[in-house]
């Protein structure tokens, strides 16, 4: 698994949180009721919105994408990333470790 930097993280976070308000918006739907459906506060949404969700559960990100409509194409997506298996473990860091029966 590649380590990404704090500064992309902050990125994608944003650009969800872009991607969310503009889903938001064209289903006409205000952010406190977006919040009651998902089970959050308002400021929870907004702090989602203006990409700020950094600690924000993935559950919470996951039932906003579905009330706001986008839940089909984000698993679209998901199911369409290819992931290595090799990169599973590290060789640097995955170390054999003896163990001793007595």
């Amino acid at each position: 698994m590649k380590i990404i930097s704090a500064d992309k993280e902050d990125k994608a976070i944003y650009a969800l949180g872009q991607l969310l308000r503009e889903a938001r918006i064209t289903a006409k739907i205000r952010q406190a009721d977006l919040a009651d459906k998902v089970g959050v506060s308002r400021l929870t949404i907004h702090r989602m919105e203006a990409g700020k969700g950094k600690r924000t559960a993935m559950q919470t990100w996951i039932a906003a994408f579905n009330a706001v409509g986008l839940l089909p194409e984000l698993l679209e997506w998901i199911e369409s990333v290819e992931i290595n298996p090799f990169i599973k473990y590290n060789k640097k860091s995955y170390k054999k470790k003896r163990v001793y029966i007595k």
